[in-house]
């Protein structure tokens, strides 16, 4: 379409080459190509007469970063356009009081049933839906960067919510909030997680909302067999409505849970095996640590602690032959990750628990939702 337009096309056809350039920036971030997404941001800030027109290319711009996991780069893109939007960051981003808390809890409480969600109305403000958009990246990004801004950050989308009225996004705020609160004890964290999907139903969101909900809300009441089924569900809700990030994450959740409560240990690692080789190929670089760690881990009970690396997958291997990521510093993330797989795999089967020492006391003291 771009190679269609006439040299002063900027100038005579401007909404359409807008829309034109917004959407190759699209295209290039479901490719993963963060690169690409940038050099059609970069037309667009060039010849763009507003913010509104910029908004679309700059956001996917955020979200492109944040999925190449270039994620110092990706909060201060962010930040800085919502400062633009109005958007006081440096007070959004500071730990809430227990009183805020607290008053918020009392709205929800009264107002999420189903009618007086209904009723809240749809908002009619398009820079209130990227301000939303925006929120929901730097969560993701915060996850691993720094999970003591989570708590603020979802505050500030239920928030908002409430203040415009229903967006595309407040299923994603009111997803995101109830794992918080779950994690801090309030139980009416389940009921947030419980209108998120009923918000979410066939919204190109779905699919997120059910990762979030599914493996870091209602695991509390439903069964770790029917959550990883729940992720399945996930996986091809995102590939339905094209949300590969989204779709990948709950396919590698589905793969965990599954690890988690006593599937074939053969099959899951069959099954992440190709699930590896498609990040690879796909230049997904998000979930690849986690995968890798869990692959080797499954190797290592099904073979033992001197396995040959030769018999296995090449690809998921480094250029030395050296096991991917296992070799490398691991983020303590990481590191809990793998540890809480093996604990909660020898409390399955009763299995001799020494190698796990200390495993629950480092998840008890470290910064981290796991």
């Amino acid at each position: 379409g771009i190679m269609f337009l006439n040299p002063d096309h900027w100038d005579v056809k401007y909404h359409l080459t807008l829309n034109l350039f917004t959407a190759a920036a699209e295209s290039a971030c479901a490719l993963s190509d963060a690169a690409l997404v940038q050099s059609f941001t970069d037309v667009v800030l060039a010849h763009s007469r507003n913010l509104d027109d910029r908004l679309p290319a700059v956001y996917f711009t955020v979200k492109s970063l944040k999925e190449s996991r270039n994620l110092r780069l990706c909060i201060d893109c962010a930040s800085e356009v919502l400062k633009q939007l109005g958007e006081d960051v440096s007070v959004v981003f500071n730990t809430p009081s227990k009183e805020s808390i607290e008053s918020l809890n009392n709205l929800l409480l009264r107002k999420t049933t189903d009618d007086s969600v209904i009723a809240l109305g749809h908002c009619t403000q398009r820079r209130a839906e990227f301000v939303m958009r925006l929120y929901h990246e730097l969560n993701y990004v915060y996850y691993v960067f720094d999970q003591t801004r989570l708590l603020a950050i979802s505050l500030r989308m239920v928030s908002l919510t409430f203040e415009i009225g229903l967006t595309d996004t407040s299923s994603l705020a009111f997803a995101n909030y109830g794992v918080e609160l779950i994690a801090r004890g309030y139980l009416i964290g389940s009921r947030l997680g419980t209108v998120a999907l009923k918000l979410a139903e066939n919204s190109k969101y779905i699919s997120y909302v059910i990762a979030a909900v599914k493996q870091y809300n209602l695991w509390v009441i439903e069964p770790l067999h029917a959550i990883a089924e729940s992720h399945l569900v996930g996986f091809y809700s995102g590939k339905r409505v094209g949300d590969e990030f989204s779709s990948s994450l709950n396919f590698c959740l589905h793969l965990s849970t599954s690890f988690h409560c006593g599937k074939n240990l053969i099959q899951i690692k069959n099954s992440l095996s190709e699930y590896i080789v498609q990040l690879l190929e796909n230049s997904q670089q998000w979930f690849l640590p986690q995968s890798a760690m869990l692959y080797w881990l499954i190797v290592e009970l099904i073979e033992g602690p001197n396995f040959d690396l030769t018999e296995h997958n090449p690809l998921i291997l480094n250029e030395n032959g050296v096991m991917l990521f296992a070799a490398s510093a691991r983020h303590l993330e990481l590191d809990i990750f793998i540890d809480g797989c093996k604990l909660m795999r020898s409390f399955l089967f009763r299995r001799d628990m020494t190698s796990c020492d200390g495993v629950l006391d480092r998840v008890v003291n470290a910064t981290c939702q796991l």
